[in-house]
């Protein structure tokens, strides 16, 4: 968000856009050109879920691309309280097996004044992007909308472990996904 000032400034940025990260994310797509993560099971029924209306994910096939869609979606991020009555909160983590390129996404929905839990769901899948800094929200939204797609009902509030606004673009995780 602050690069076009510090540019301004005379300053050099290269945040997160090197050559070697844009080289990786080719490499990754030449070798999954079949890979169409906008094939996911149950996104369509969770994306009609007002907590996430307006919510898209798309693949995209440079890491310029990525950057360039980050820089669309954060003007569309919410920044003030507009939620009613929360009752239910979901806990959502994301991790990953290096060697076997998956991720796996840990998702808990609880009672928000008792904590009692309601729902656990694990979700686990191939990891759709490869690992650039900045970037994971690309990595992690796939398996977090499976996750949530199999919930019995819509949670009122998503916690994501990981970056919101407070992100080198102001679209981390928490921004992408909520």
């Amino acid at each position: 968000g602050n690069e076009d000032m510090l540019r301004d400034k005379g300053i050099q940025v290269d945040i997160l856009e090197d050559q070697m990260g844009i080289d990786i994310y080719q490499d990754y797509r030449s070798k999954h050109p079949d890979l169409d993560i906008e094939d996911w099971k149950g996104l369509a029924a969770v994306k009609s879920w007002p907590i996430l209306s307006g919510m898209e994910h798309t693949t995209p096939s440079t890491a310029k691309e990525a950057i360039a869609i980050q820089q669309e979606m954060r003007k569309k991020v919410i920044l003030r309280d507009i939620f009613q009555d929360i009752r239910t909160i979901a806990g959502i983590d994301v991790g990953y097996d290096v060697k076997a390129n998956m991720s796996k996404c840990a998702l808990v929905v609880m009672d928000a004044k008792s904590l009692d839990i309601k729902q656990s769901v694990i979700a686990i899948e191939e990891s759709p992007f490869p690992y650039i800094s900045g970037l994971l929200s690309f990595r992690e939204a796939p398996v977090i909308l499976k996750a949530l797609s199999v919930l019995e009902r819509q949670p009122d509030l998503l916690m994501i472990d990981g970056q919101g606004v407070a992100h080198p673009r102001r679209l981390g995780i928490a921004a992408h996904i909520g």
